[in-house]
């Protein structure tokens, strides 16, 4: 698969994952981008496209996500994000990276 293809792909997954009406169709993609599993492929994507990551965990206040470029030359296309969950706190963040246009 391409590059191009990963990144579509993602965008679309966590375009769905961002919409305020859920419609049953979301149901299964929800149930596994909401999983340990999920987080792994979110990141997996996120590392094929060029991002490095931190996940932190800050007690009660929730996790935190930040996606920089591996290469630190892009600053701009950082995203970072709060969730109750780490996989919130990912998809969050990645959409956040993701849904910036290129400039490199």
């Amino acid at each position: 698969m391409t590059h191009d293809r990963r990144r579509a792909l993602l965008i679309a997954a966590l375009g769905f994952l961002q919409l305020r009406h859920r419609p049953p169709e979301i149901t299964p993609l929800r149930r596994w981008m909401d999983s340990w599993t999920g987080l792994g492929a979110a990141l997996d994507g996120m590392v094929r496209q060029g991002f490095d990551v931190t996940l932190t965990r800050n007690g009660d206040a929730g996790w935190r996500a930040l996606f920089f470029p591996s290469s630190f030359i892009h600053e701009s296309r950082s995203g970072a994000a709060w969730g109750t969950t780490p996989w919130q706190a990912v998809q969050r963040a990645a959409w956040e990276t993701l849904r910036r246009p290129s400039r490199g």
